[in-house]
């Protein structure tokens, strides 16, 4: 996989002039370029590839800000190092040498952080956090710890990027802090100086969730500030809320979340951003909020270009689905599971005090495992 991305990194390089790039092409173009720099340690090279694009306003033809792209780059290369100890050494030391050539580059500590990351996360797994053995816990929390002190040791002009406030919430959320306190410092400083990075209200929202502690209720608060800051109101309306569908499918129902205004929102979206990949989120959504004509009219337009990377997972289940719902079909041979997932999510919205009343279950549950989970944690470090 490494090594096809880099040859189609370096073919779309090759080819740029001779005609306009696809949305992809270009996301791999760019992608391509900062990888290829960093594996051949050429980090003039990687300097000259992101340096242009810190800037939130500089976005892809997708309407993402391009800084998310390279940002995705850097954890690609980040996640080479996966269950390979020398290879996680030999990436710290490769972004050592990076900031020594650069003190300032953004880049290099972010790639920095982002190693530390990767080896925290290949640590956790997706198990549920109580399934996590405790001796990984420590080594997870010593990880994210590292990524957390590195990105507050990096000088004032990598501080005062926009991508520092998204890795330091990500570092937060493994490390032993207080996340929800040191969320709302980092937020309102970042939409101070970023009020137009979406990632910066995706990854907080991702962290407001129940699942992590939060509350439907918080998102709803957040999707509501970052809408009155932006000047894109719309559009980041549907950027925070189709990105958390891919992480709770049942914000129809629990949150404040209504497809009145998600689909004016993806409409926006889509005039202003007329890719394929955007086109197919808005299929995605409108097939979960049970929207037939919407659906069928999105994926008759995308027929064959219908990228079902959009879609969880890339599921082929759940695809098979909205093509039947927007065929106004019985799901026949589709997974029960999917069948009720979309029933829920048309159901009736949740009273606010049956909101209220989810919220508050799914925060207590999430409280007691966190705090067993750093109890046993902490009593093991003590043993050492």
């Amino acid at each position: 996989m490494f090594k096809s991305l880099m040859a189609a990194g370096v073919l779309l390089l090759c080819s740029a002039s001779a005609g306009a790039l696809t949305a992809n092409e270009e996301r791999t173009a760019l992608t391509g370029r900062l990888v290829l720099a960093l594996v051949n340690e050429d980090f003039a090279a990687a300097e000259a590839s992101y340096t242009p694009y810190l800037s939130p306003r500089v976005r892809t033809p997708d309407g993402a800000p391009t800084l998310v792209v390279l940002a995705n780059g850097l954890e690609y290369l980040a996640k080479q190092t996966r269950n390979n100890d020398s290879a996680y050494r030999r990436q710290l030391e490769k972004a050592g040498r990076w900031r020594k050539a650069y003190p300032n580059s953004s880049a290099a500590w972010i790639f920095a952080a982002k190693v530390e990351m990767q080896q925290a996360w290949e640590l956790r797994g997706s198990k549920l956090a109580k399934d996590v053995p405790e001796e990984n816990w420590r080594r997870i929390r010593t990880h994210a710890n590292n990524a957390r002190e590195l990105l507050l040791a990096a000088p004032a002009k990598v501080r005062n990027t926009p991508w520092w406030y998204t890795e330091m919430i990500l570092a937060n959320r493994l490390a032993a802090v207080d996340k929800f306190g040191e969320l709302a410092e980092l937020l309102d400083e970042g939409i101070r100086r970023y009020p137009d990075y979406t990632p910066l209200y995706q990854i907080a929202a991702v962290d407001l969730l129940p699942k992590w502690g939060g509350s439907y209720a918080q998102v709803d608060e957040l999707v509501m500030r970052a809408t009155r800051k932006s000047s894109d109101r719309q559009m980041l309306y549907a950027e925070i809320y189709s990105g958390l569908i891919y992480f709770d499918n049942q914000l129809f129902r629990n949150s404040l979340l209504r497809w009145e205004k998600l689909k004016p929102a993806f409409e926006t979206l889509v005039q202003r951003y007329p890719t394929d990949w955007n086109k197919s989120r808005f299929a995605y959504a409108a097939c979960l909020a049970n929207d037939r004509v919407t659906t069928r009219a999105l994926l008759m337009g995308l027929d064959a270009r219908l990228d079902v990377t959009a879609w969880a997972n890339n599921s082929p289940e759940a695809v098979s689905y909205c093509q039947n719902l927007a065929a106004s079909a019985a799901p026949a041979g589709v997974p029960a599971a999917n069948a009720q997932l979309q029933h829920e999510a048309a159901q009736t919205p949740l009273s606010e005090t049956e909101r209220a009343a989810l919220d508050k279950a799914a925060q207590e549950d999430s409280k007691r495992m966190l705090e067993g989970v750093i109890k046993k944690a902490r009593e093991g470090e003590h043993r050492m």
